[in-house]
């Protein structure tokens, strides 16, 4: 099952290289310099920021698994409403708060963080 989920993967990608590696790399710089910018100013804003982007770049990848057409728009539509913003920062926050404090349990506490990112 897993090597038919890379092969789909491969194919898609195959399929449109310049478009998906485009925006992803244009997430990537855009995540940097608005982070870096707005984190100077207000790190909160800089941290949602690059979790509204990546939230957005993952549902790329997903439609493009899926074979639905992909393009560069697509990368802010975690931006579109109050609702969506919301709810994507304060679940992913909550997220990386999780595994932040299962990363402080002492000497293991590093083998936990990593078991709990892949699970959560």
């Amino acid at each position: 099952m897993l090597f038919t989920i890379y092969g789909r993967a491969l194919k898609v990608l195959l399929k449109k290289p310049f478009r998906l590696w485009g925006i992803s790399l244009l997430s990537i710089i855009l995540s940097f310099v608005l982070s870096g910018l707005s984190g100077f100013a207000i790190p909160f804003l800089g941290l949602a920021v690059s979790l509204l982007l990546s939230t957005s770049m993952t549902m790329i990848y997903l439609k493009g698994y899926r074979g639905e057409e992909v393009n560069s728009v697509q990368l802010f539509d975690c931006f579109k409403d109050w609702a969506t913003i919301k709810r994507v920062v304060f679940g992913l926050g909550w997220m990386y708060l999780k595994i932040f404090l299962w990363s402080l349990i002492p000497v293991v506490g590093w083998i936990f963080a990593i078991i709990r990112s892949y699970e959560y």
